[in-house]
């Protein structure tokens, strides 16, 4: 199953993103399941999301964006509804020391999965670099999106190698982005069918990032409907 795990909610411009064209352009790039990753007012969106999806359309997921001072987390509930941390648990975090292991620690309570976004491609200042290594709790190391350069990129692979943690990718694409979704994606080793056992499959460690070969025309990927054409993927 091929799962873009990085789908932020927000466009470039800080609009809430149409599900139903987000949802289509997933499924034109054969697309399993999409993360659709947000902060604060975008969880309450999440019903436009599951309203938006199709039978035939990918699963959609849900993760929550926290950034502390240093280090950007991905929090993902055992269920879509669920908010992991309140607003007043954020603004607390603005500049408390330890700020990523209170979130660590509050998500683990609720049974979530925690991934490090990104960990060596600095964003407004906020990198967790090697300090990746002394993040008790995490469950899966987040290696390349649509921004992420090589060197970060390998960084990243070989940090959570070293931890024995899984890696993932996702395209982290928004409207007018440079890379298309499904250029980089996530594989897992079996069926997730819902958010409890995508949880369930990260702290398993069934997952591995993958870059996707779009060099050959869409209408020859494709096979003519989805899922029936080839895919030409290679690991990072």
């Amino acid at each position: 199953m091929i799962v873009d795990m990085h789908v932020p909610a927000r466009d470039r411009n800080g609009k809430l993103r149409d599900p139903r064209r987000v949802l289509d352009e997933a499924r034109a790039a054969l697309l399993d399941g999409l993360l659709v990753v947000g902060e604060r007012d975008e969880v309450a969106a999440r019903k436009a999301w599951l309203a938006a999806r199709r039978r035939d359309d990918p699963v959609v997921f849900f993760g929550e964006l926290v950034a502390t001072p240093r280090e950007r987390l991905i929090c993902i509930p055992r269920e879509p509804e669920t908010v992991l941390l309140t607003d007043s648990f954020r603004d607390s975090l603005s500049d408390a020391p330890g700020a990523a292991e209170q979130v660590i620690t509050s998500a683990k309570r609720q049974r979530a999965a925690v991934v490090v976004a990104s960990p060596y491609e600095a964003d407004g200042g906020q990198t967790a670099g090697d300090r990746i290594f002394a993040l008790n709790g995490i469950d899966a190391v987040e290696v390349r999106t649509s921004a992420t350069d090589e060197l970060a990129a390998d960084l990243a692979l070989e940090a959570g190698v070293g931890m024995r943690k899984p890696c993932v990718s996702g395209s982290g694409a928004i409207d007018g982005g440079k890379a298309e979704m499904g250029w980089c994606a996530t594989v897992f080793a079996r069926e997730v069918k819902d958010q409890a056992a995508l949880v369930d499959a990260l702290l398993e460690g069934e997952a591995w990032p993958i870059m996707v070969d779009r060099s050959k025309p869409r209408d020859q990927e494709k096979g003519g409907s989805r899922g029936g054409g080839q895919r030409r993927r290679r690991r990072r």
